[in-house]
């Protein structure tokens, strides 16, 4: 705003100094003119530079504020043991009793030691993820969302897929067929994307895509909100977060 006020200021003053050449019709000062313009233009370089020098200074002192509240953590979809105290994250169910025979089907596997597939999310890092939000995009057009509360330092948790937890709910007993889901589950999966808020309240997504069995992050197709990339109210909304359900594998 600086320099156009400048501008506009130098552009005024050359009118009147016209205007008045004509109207006194005496030869113009043209020395004096040059040093004038020259003395403007200089003046406006200066400004200009000032300007940019500040607004830099200030974007950079910011971003390292943000970037200095950014969690890292691993997102993989992997074969594990089932573990104690562990929260898998669902989708909520639609069927009486499904809970307690999934929290059955779990405790089987845990006797047998027999691992599961799911989709984990590690927080590495010494920063907390909060109202974070998992999306599976699949490639039926469809989606899937799983919402947690916070992820923690060096917290980890996993989310039970739809399709897992269908099979966890089925009655032919087979155990051991959910190793053969995890190639099933990952053919289903187009893209993971993760949204969350900082520790100061800024709102990040990540995305995600499965390169042969392993998820490639995609830095392009990120969204920062300090970088100028709000998230709209359908991609993300903090206000009114509610957790979706999950089962603790509890001992007897």
């Amino acid at each position: 705003m600086g320099i156009v006020r400048s501008i506009s200021f130098l552009g005024i003053v050359c009118i009147v100094y016209l205007l008045s050449l004509f109207a006194n019709l005496k030869s113009p000062d043209w020395n004096g003119w040059l040093g004038f313009l020259g003395s403007m233009f200089g003046s406006i370089v200066a400004i200009g530079g000032v300007y940019w020098q500040v607004n830099r200074t200030i974007k950079n002192d910011r971003e390292l504020v943000f970037s200095q509240s950014r969690p890292f953590f691993i997102v993989k979809l992997e074969l594990v043991l089932t573990d104690f105290n562990m929260r898998y994250y669902y989708q909520r169910f639609e069927r009486d009793g499904v809970e307690q025979r999934v929290q059955e089907r779990l405790k089987s596997m845990r006797s047998s030691r027999d691992e599961i597939p799911v989709l984990t999310i590690n927080n590495v890092s010494e920063k907390t993820m909060m109202a974070v939000q998992i999306e599976l995009e699949l490639k039926n057009e469809s989606r899937e969302i799983y919402k947690v509360n916070r992820i923690g330092v060096n917290q980890k948790i996993s989310i039970l897929t739809q399709k897992m937890k269908n099979e966890l709910d089925s009655d032919d007993g087979d155990i051991y067929s959910l190793k053969e889901r995890l190639s099933e589950i990952i053919n289903d999966v187009k893209f993971v994307n993760v949204c969350y808020t900082t520790e100061v309240r800024e709102q990040i997504k990540l995305v995600f895509a499965f390169n042969n069995s392993s998820l490639e992050y995609l830095p392009q197709k990120k969204q920062i909100e300090n970088h100028g990339d709000k998230l709209s109210k359908e991609e993300y909304d903090s206000s009114g977060f509610e957790e979706s359900p999950y089962q603790i594998l509890l001992k007897d």
